[in-house]
């Protein structure tokens, strides 16, 4: 049964809140790892039973915590461009390979030439993909993207889908795991009469979603969702004018809109917003402002190889 967990920050380090079935109303566990100590700042994915989290080091962990199991995965042995002087992650995608019954997890590696003093010379992109079957990576011909940040991904029907930032502009960047190839299409477009952002999100087991929003920082915000369909975007809700909301986080049954409240400088906390009956309803759980992430989560009895306990 698919359950949501949210990544939370403290202040000083990253937990995980997994929410029962009954999301609105039933009950929630709290997991406290002590891998996650050690990261300044972690990302989640999901693929199933198995999460996956990474820093901007390019440092990745899988983790099942139905079986309590753990596996950093090895660096990557992937040649370097020579010259190089700075590396760092722009993210990374988790999915399953149905062809060949994989697990695999593609790096967005952005490497840096600086001079002596520091100061910004060049840099380059480079994809990565690694395979839990073979515990091994390599390198993915790609166009030279980068992420864009808070922009949500979501794994769907076998492709991994992020927002990237290329030449032309910003567009959703598609990695399918069992041709391991990338490919790109454009965004739905801006809610009329405004500049908006978009956070994509699983909107059902074979279809993407984008939640459009304003930009502006006013009390109210509009949204709407979007899905992506036969080589084309469809608007599914339009416009929801929403109060004290600052950006949306993910989407369950295609009509749970999870979104951030932020209460203080040091403060937020978690709502709903149910697209068919208009409600919006407050989580009990509170975060660290701009920290929190959801992903899906389904209990699973799969063992990681090379694994150790969580804690």
């Amino acid at each position: 049964m698919e359950r949501l967990v949210v990544k939370r920050f403290n202040g000083n380090n990253h937990h995980l809140t997994v929410l029962s079935p009954q999301i609105l109303y039933g009950n929630h566990e709290t997991f406290n790892p002590s891998f996650m100590h050690k990261y300044q700042s972690m990302s989640l994915n999901s693929c199933g039973g198995l999460l996956s989290f990474d820093d901007f080091n390019g440092n990745i962990v899988l983790c099942n915590l139905t079986t309590q199991e753990l596996k950093h995965l090895p660096p990557s042995n992937v040649p370097r461009p020579p010259g190089i002087t700075r590396t760092i992650s722009h993210g990374s995608g988790f999915g399953y390979d149905l062809k060949s019954n994989d697990y695999k997890v593609i790096t967005y590696m952005l490497h840096y030439w600086e001079d002596e003093e520091g100061h910004y010379l060049d840099d380059t992109t480079k994809v990565e993909l690694y395979s839990l079957g073979s515990n091994s990576w390599k390198e993915i011909q790609s166009p030279h993207s980068m992420n864009c940040p808070k922009s949500g991904s979501a794994f769907v029907n076998g492709s991994y889908y992020r927002m990237a930032c290329l030449d032309s502009g910003v567009v959703v960047e598609s990695f399918d795991f069992a041709s391991e190839t990338l490919s790109s299409f454009p965004l739905p477009p801006n809610i009329e009469g405004s500049d908006s952002a978009f956070h994509l999100v699983k909107f059902d087991d074979s279809s993407l979603g984008a939640v459009g929003y304003e930009r502006r920082s006013g009390a109210t915000k509009a949204f709407e969702l979007w899905v992506w369909r036969e080589g084309k975007w469809g608007r599914v809700y339009g416009v929801a004018n929403l109060s004290h909301v600052e950006r949306p986080l993910g989407l369950r049954n295609g009509r749970l809109l999870f979104l951030e409240r932020k209460m203080s400088d040091h403060l937020s906390h978690l709502v709903v917003y149910d697209w068919i009956t208009k409600e919006l309803k407050k989580l009990e759980i509170y975060d660290y402002p701009g920290y929190m992430s959801i992903s899906s989560y389904v209990e699973s009895g799969f063992a990681l190889p090379d694994s150790r306990p969580i804690n």
